[in-house]
Formats: structure tokens, sequence, C-alpha cells
């Protein structure tokens, strides 16, 4: 027999690269992942065109690999990662008046809450307390967001526009609600700070702060003044009876203070002067009234038939008086019994002392003449000129 060789040949399989990118997972967006395919040393070829060992993604996705090692032996995984979305939470800082409530909804039903305040529902409401209000929520798939929001309660604005009033006719009184840079209304539509009122009113005013509205009001009732009775003046003549002239003041129901000291009603007033009365009705309401009494007395003259100019200071001097008489118009003359004129006075020396160029004359009967005018009225208008004559006897 003859001999037979054998030949043999080792084949070596390489095995193929392990892959684990890991289950397909779920996160949280805002997350990321970070991919390992593991086997450094190998080639890679990822779906997102990356080269690297690892890669990290954010976005939802399949991810798959392609790993080609020293061997040439290629393998591949797949992982499909998905990100959920955060919670949207729409909280707004909010102002409102102290008499509101606020509600804060964190939304996204079906989650779970935890409210700064220790509530877990997905609501709250807020009732005067002023503050930053948070919560915290999850989704159910376990995604977390948070938010806040400042609430402020604003107070009403402090008005206060006095007690009710009383005042007097002609006066006035200015409201002021106060609070600057507020918005008004008051009862008659005006808008100022203040309002000035001279009639009765129920006066009121709103006052917004921008939240809040507050209103207050006053009555306000302006009381009658005394009636003005005596007239502006009196003429008369106090030198005949009853040598006074009445003045009465009306408003019988008042007090009265005379500018002589009389706190009656009705005075008697026996001089010529400015009588003033200050009159207050029981509601307290004053005015000051006033009359002048001035004198005007019918108009007189007198001459005297007699005078004794002996020197003893008693019926010494000759002259005309009267009621009424100008004094600037007077002229005095006297004659002797033949006629013959022996002396002449005019104005404030209308007199005669019984002499004639400083010499006294004999005792007897004179004449005399007066021409004069009256003053007829308070005006001062002249009367026209007058001229009277008589007799007179010196006796010493």
């Amino acid at each position: 027999t003859g001999c037979q060789m054998v030949h043999t040949t080792t084949i070596t399989v390489d095995p193929l690269p392990v892959i684990i990118l890991g289950p397909d997972s779920s996160l949280c967006a805002g997350d990321d992942r970070l991919l390992n395919a593991g086997n450094p040393g190998s080639a890679y070829l990822w779906n997102t065109s990356a080269a690297s060992q690892t890669i990290t993604v954010t976005t939802n996705d399949d991810y798959w690999v392609e790993v080609t090692d020293a061997n040439q032996c290629v393998n591949s995984d797949t992982a499909t990662i998905t990100f959920d979305p955060l919670p949207v939470i729409l909280l707004e800082d909010t102002s409102v008046c102290i008499s509101q409530q606020v509600t804060l909804d964190a939304g996204n039903t079906g989650s779970s809450y935890q409210w700064s305040t220790g509530a877990t529902t997905q609501a709250i409401t807020i009732d005067s307390v002023s503050g930053v209000y948070s919560v915290v929520v999850t989704t159910p798939t376990w995604c977390v967001d948070s938010a806040d929001a400042s609430i402020t309660f604003v107070p009403f604005p402090v008005v206060d526009l006095g007690p009710d009033s009383a005042l007097c006719d002609g006066g006035s009184i200015t409201l002021d609600a106060g609070n600057p840079g507020a918005a008004y209304t008051w009862n008659d539509l005006t808008n100022g700070q203040t309002h000035t009122f001279t009639d009765d009113a129920i006066a009121w005013i709103d006052v917004y702060n921008g939240y809040c509205i507050t209103r207050d009001s006053v009555e306000l009732v302006f009381n009658p003044l005394p009636l003005e009775i005596l007239p502006a003046a009196i003429t008369t003549c106090l030198d005949y009876p009853p040598h006074y002239a009445v003045l009465d003041a009306g408003n019988s129901d008042c007090t009265f203070q005379w500018s002589n000291g009389e706190v009656t009603q009705v005075i008697l007033a026996t001089e010529y002067a400015l009588y003033e009365v200050h009159i207050t009705t029981p509601l307290n309401c004053s005015i000051d009234d006033e009359v002048l009494v001035q004198e005007y007395c019918h108009s007189a003259i007198y001459v005297p038939n007699t005078f004794t100019p002996d020197g003893d200071g008693f019926n010494d001097i000759f002259f005309p008086t009267g009621t009424n008489l100008d004094p600037g118009s007077l002229r005095l003359d006297i004659f002797d019994r033949w006629g013959e004129l022996i002396h002449t006075g005019k104005g404030g020396e209308a007199y005669w002392d019984a002499k004639v160029n400083g010499t006294d004359v004999q005792d007897g009967v004179y004449i005399w003449k007066v021409s004069y005018r009256f003053i007829e009225n308070v005006e001062g208008a002249l009367s026209p000129e007058y001229e009277r004559t008589g007799h007179v006897t010196v006796l010493r």
C-alpha cells in the first residue's frame, strides 16, 4: 500500500461586536441621554452621522449605531429615545383690591401638585394675604417644573370728608378727599381732589386708587343769615320832641349787640352818630348792620330884640342864630335911628358888640338887616338868599 498525506485547515470565527445601547427610554424635555456603543477602538457610524463611540441626544428619535471592530466584524443596535414635555405652568403676577380673591391654576390636568401653601390641588384661591405663591407640578411621565406669582392685595383708599356741617348762607366749605394721584368723582361729576360747596348738599366722593373704590359722604346745610332791616341813614332833628330816633334791627328771634352797648332789638338813638349792630340767629349765623342818624332840623332864623353889652359875659353880643343857616352867606347890617349904616359883619363876623369905631353907642333902639341862606338838605344844597329887618334895643 502507498502512503497518503492528510492536510488540515484552521478556520477562526471572530465574534461580532457586542453593542448595548440600553433599553428604549423616556426622559423629560430639557434632559439629555448619553448613548455608548462600547467596543473601544472600533469604527462607528450613527444615524446622526456621528462617528464617535458615544453621542448625547436631546430629541425624540430611533437612534442606531453600526460598529465595525478591528476584525471587520460588523454589528448594530437601535434604541428609541422619547423626551416627554415639561408641564406648562402659566401663573401671572397680579394686583387686586383687597375685597377680591385670586385663583391660581397650575393647569396640566392629571399631574400632581405641591403649592407653597401646602395645597396639593391643581388650583388654589388666595384671599387678602399678599405674597409670592409657588407650585411644583409633576406630570404622569414624571416631568417636573415649577412657577411662582407675586400676588398683591391693595387696600381701600382711606377717605374722610369730615363731619356733617352746618354753615351760614354766603359762606363756603372746601372738602378734601386726600389720596393724591387717585381718580375722583364727586356728586356733581367733577373730578378734583378738592371741591368747594356754597349751598345745601349731600356731598359724596368716590376715590379710586386703580384697584379699590371708597365712597364717603357728608351733609352740608347753609343756614339763613339775619335780614338787613336798618336803612342806610335816618335824617331827623333831635332838638324837637321826642328827642330820639327809634332804631329797630328786626329779626326778633336773634340776639343783638349795638355799638353803644345795648343788646335789645330796638334802641332809642339820642345822638347824631353811626350806630352799628351785630345780629346773631339762634343757629349762630351773624351779620353786621348799621344806620347813620344824621341831623336835619327845619330851617329857621332867630334874631334877639335886646342885648346888654355891659361886659358881664352874658348877652354882650348881638347876632342872628338859627337852624340850617349857612355861615358863609350871613351878613348883618346895623343902622341908627336916622337910617345911617353904622356897622356891617359878614360870615363868622356877622355880629355887633354895640360899638362904632371902637366907641360904645348910646343905649336905644337900632335897626338891623340880615341877609342869609339856608342849607336845605344833608347834601349841602343852599336855598335862595333871604333878607329880614327888625329892631334891637341896646340896654346897659
